[in-house]
């Protein structure tokens, strides 16, 4: 098999991960194959005394194991940045190609000058993301949902188990089916006893059943591998500095002025960096939104639509009475939406699809994607705004297989192959979460969302 480089997580067939992991076939780790990062061999590609601003510097990984030994096989999950101390801070993340045979190549457009260093992290090794793609490719929903159902004039409450997909031990006659074909949306609930389907409630996650759930799906040599990753260092080496000369990049590329921020955007070299606290986006002419009355001016006579969800959740002792024919998809909320020149809908859809199987997502996706031809076929000028997650900081096994960067990553490259043609702005904030000055966090702090508000601001007032 011939492996391409790419410029994301290489895909390998069963087979070859088979030949290359088959150490872990039953669940047995050996940790002496395990990747480590402290055992990384990294080095710049054709160094030089300094470098110019505006060119390309690519740095080497070679990924090795605990006893020292160069891995023969890819997989590993890696980030990588460089970023200067003094006398500003600044940083920007890298580009990792993936070559399938424990070799990486980090490429980074070099945005602004100063003495650089460089930091590599290994978020997940290639053994620990052998088990999050095993648990992806075997389509099991990695999170139990429970929905209530309670007639009018009932106190009691059944919560029964419900997901995307009907479970094959049930006949149909012991579902209540909530999906939408039109929409392209599916959702199956265990039938209750007492209750209608049409007294649907309201849906949580089932906190104990979903950790019962998670204890059976990996051993407990395969859940050390996730800790591991996380308490490594992340500034490895600690030996390359480079020189980097000339004025920071503002505002163009490659001698061309960026276009404003919009739709169908070109794909650039970099998304941007950090300066001083402030991002610098290199795809377009991001403005800066730092007063109540600059906001409160784009924002004028505007009506947003923020569309975050996957399932009616509601809190568990908060739920309305609600009709289960009401159950609302995004899908359906944007075919209710009258649009304008004046409507801006954001989209931000990621933490609840995590756990699904990648199927689910593509079906819901693809059904979004048609609203959006929908609303844009009767409202051409509606502005839509597909927002992409932050990275998260995780600590144990049930974050990692419920809502893990690996994860979310591979939704990522989804959204672009079925929302890319749409005229909708994509905006990427993946390279802002990963270079930030901050810990990793799904909420990060109010400095880094001023930067999001930017983005999002300059998307819907571009001048």
């Amino acid at each position: 098999m011939q492996l391409v480089p790419n410029s994301g997580p290489v895909v390998q067939s069963d087979a070859v991960l088979s030949r290359l992991w088959h150490h872990q076939q039953n669940g047995s780790v050996d940790y002496e194959r395990v990747t480590k990062s402290e055992n990384f061999v990294i080095s710049v590609v054709n160094p030089r005394p300094w470098y110019r601003v505006g060119r390309h510097l690519s740095i080497k990984i070679v990924a090795m194991d605990t006893r020292g030994r160069p891995k023969t096989y890819g997989g590993d999950f890696i980030r990588a940045k460089v970023y200067s101390r003094s006398p500003v801070q600044a940083s920007t993340s890298g580009k990792i190609t993936y070559f399938g045979n424990g070799t990486y190549v980090a490429n980074f457009f070099l945005s602004f000058p100063g003495e650089l260093s460089v930091a590599v992290k290994l978020v997940h090794s290639s053994e620990a993301v052998q088990v999050l793609r095993r648990l992806q490719d075997i389509s099991v929903v990695r999170r139990i949902m429970v929905c209530g159902f309670q007639e009018e004039n009932s106190d009691v409450t059944e919560w029964m188990q419900c997901s995307n997909t009907p479970q094959q031990s049930l006949s149909l006659r012991d579902v209540c089916d909530f999906s939408k074909p039109r929409l392209n949306a599916s959702f199956y609930c265990q039938r209750p006893r007492e209750s209608s389907c049409k007294s649907f409630l309201g849906c949580h996650r089932d906190h104990v059943s979903t950790l019962e759930m998670h204890d059976k799906i990996a051993t407990e040599e395969e859940k050390r591998l996730f800790p591991r990753d996380r308490d490594l260092l992340e500034e490895i080496p600690r030996n390359i500095s480079l020189q980097v000369k000339g004025k920071r990049r503002l505002r163009k590329m490659q001698g061309k002025r960026l276009p404003l921020c919009g739709p169908r955007l070109p794909q650039t070299a970099s998304e941007g960096y950090w300066f001083n606290g402030t991002w610098t986006s290199l795809r377009c002419q991001a403005r800066r939104f730092r007063t109540i009355e600059s906001v409160a001016g784009c924002l004028q006579n505007k009506t947003l639509y923020t569309l975050m969800k996957l399932l009616p959740l509601q809190p568990r002792n908060q739920m309305p009475l609600m009709n289960g024919n009401d159950m609302g998809y995004v899908a359906e909320e944007l075919d209710g939406i009258a649009g304008g020149r004046d409507v801006v809908i954001l989209l931000t859809l990621w933490a609840h699809f995590m756990a699904e199987p990648i199927l689910t997502f593509r079906s819901r996706l693809y059904g979004i994607r048609h609203a959006i031809q929908r609303l844009h076929s009767l409202y051409p000028d509606t502005t839509v705004i597909w927002r992409t997650p932050n990275t998260g900081h995780h600590h144990q096994f049930q974050h990692f297989v419920e809502n893990g960067d690996w994860y979310a990553y591979q939704l990522f490259d989804i959204v672009y192959e079925i929302l890319g043609d749409l005229n909708i702005s994509i905006i990427n904030v993946r390279d802002m979460s990963e270079s930030m000055w901050h810990d990793d966090d799904m909420h990060p702090p109010n400095d880094v969302i001023e930067n999001h508000i930017d983005l999002v601001l300059s998307h819907i007032c571009p001048v």
